[in-house]
């Protein structure tokens, strides 16, 4: 089965925007005019309404239909609509991860059981994009890539993608916004970008940013931006941070971000 397809459409979809503004050495928030900075105040009240057609039960359920008629509008409701769940924490680790991890790097993968793994940890968080890798990957080693099922969970996965790379191209004026630290990872993952350090500084309009050095690429690309103050903020509803245990707190940002890495790696082939 050839999933090659497939994943050079993931990384062309994250490196388009990125290839544009990989050319120049100024400003790119012009040239990136497609760069959207999602309106948290207005997708907090959107969600929250029951009489909304973006109310968050609603969308879900067209998500997990893969509605191919909800809009980019609509999907980024679904990403950075999930920063206003009670279940919202951009640190956690799913428990079903551990497992896939270790089946799909099995000789022979039981890809039936990743799949009930991944639909598990997608009923409990709905945003996360390895468990749609995953998912379709274990149904494109059982179905083929041409399947129905194969199409309808890559199609979440790019839709989720798509979403969240409307919001810009990586660079300094224009970061990427994540509702999880991993996420960066997956991204740089699937894109073929590897990153050689990370730090926590700001933009240059000073949105609080993860910001990684990469190694060089064909892409060209030096470094890359991502928006996490809603992550960053999740620590700010109601704690006191003398009290918070950031030995704890950096050891669940790394687990997030080892299991990112874990979620691009090519399983074991027979």
């Amino acid at each position: 089965m050839n999933t090659t397809k497939k994943a050079l459409l993931l990384a062309l979809l994250f490196l388009a925007p990125l290839l544009v503004r990989a050319q120049y050495d100024i400003d790119t928030t012009a040239l990136y005019e497609n760069a959207n900075k999602p309106d948290y105040e207005w997708i907090e009240e959107a969600v929250s309404s029951k009489k909304s057609d973006f109310y968050y039960p609603k969308l879900l359920k067209r998500l997990q239909k893969a509605d191919t008629t909800l809009t980019l509008r609509q999907m980024s409701a679904i990403y950075y609509g999930y920063c206003f769940q009670k279940s919202f924490n951009p640190y956690a680790t799913l428990p079903q991860s551990d497992e896939i991890n270790r089946l799909v790097n099995m000789d022979n993968p039981d890809w039936k059981k990743v799949i009930k793994l991944a639909d598990k940890a997608l009923k409990e968080k709905p945003t996360e994009l390895s468990m749609y890798y995953w998912k379709y990957l274990a149904c494109a080693m059982l179905y083929g890539e041409n399947d129905k099922r194969s199409e309808k969970v890559f199609w979440q996965l790019q839709s989720l993608l798509a979403a969240i790379l409307s919001t810009g191209d990586g660079s300094q004026y224009a970061p990427i916004h994540l509702t999880t630290v991993g996420h960066s990872y997956f991204l740089m993952g699937i894109s073929d970008l590897t990153p050689t350090s990370q730090a926590l500084g700001t933009s240059a309009s000073g949105e609080l940013c993860d910001i990684f050095e990469l190694q060089p690429n064909d892409a060209g690309i030096e470094t890359l931006y991502f928006n996490v103050e809603k992550c960053i903020a999740f620590w700010d509803f109601g704690v006191d941070t003398d009290d918070v245990d950031w030995e704890l707190f950096e050891q669940g940002v790394k687990h997030a971000i080892e299991e990112q890495d874990n979620a691009v790696e090519e399983p074991a082939q027979e």
